[in-house]
């Protein structure tokens, strides 16, 4: 979204209750601008975030996991084992 949608007269007065409401844009925009981060400048951050961690979040919904805490366990050896080679540079 354009930084300038967040001003537009239109989008402004959409920001009522009702259909195709926009009044939560200033949370919205609040967030973006001081909430969230980049991702971490990590060599094994992208097989992480879309395979290793959603894979085994799916598994634990799936019941294959004994519980959830068995589900962080596995995640975290498997994160711990694909960052090894950026901890010993």
């Amino acid at each position: 979204m354009r930084n300038s949608t967040y001003k537009d007269p239109r989008v402004l007065a959409a920001a009522k209750v009702g259909p195709g409401t926009t009044r939560h844009l200033p949370a919205t925009e609040w967030t973006i601008n001081n909430a969230m981060g980049s991702e971490p400048k990590l060599p094994a951050w992208v097989e992480l975030s879309n395979n290793t961690i959603p894979d085994e979040l799916g598994r634990l919904l799936a019941g294959q996991h004994g519980s959830p805490a068995e589900c962080m366990a596995v995640i975290k050896e498997r994160v711990d084992k694909a960052v090894a080679p950026s901890r010993n540079r």
